[in-house]
């Protein structure tokens, strides 16, 4: 088993927070594009844990357990019909 640390800058967090989604987190997402952390190295098992700064102070904001990794087009499609 694996840990990772992902960071979320704060305007990520203020956009989640804008959108009233204050948790639980449930779900990481990742990308190899810049803006996004790459999560390839992360399997079922491994723990991730979102990290922020606020006011110079490292923050985690959670402790995630993965479960499985599904692509985000999947995972948003199966959203719709729910």
């Amino acid at each position: 088993m694996a840990h990772y640390m992902v960071y979320w800058p704060q305007d990520w967090v203020q956009e989640l927070k804008k959108a009233g989604d204050t948790g639980p987190i449930k779900v990481v997402f990742g990308s190899i594009h810049s803006r996004m952390p790459s999560i390839v190295s992360i399997k079922a098992g491994d723990v991730v844990f979102p990290v922020t700064l606020i006011k110079k102070k490292l923050y985690v904001m959670a402790r995630l357990p993965a479960t499985h990794r599904e692509c985000a087009f999947d995972y948003m499609y199966a959203g719709i019909g729910s």
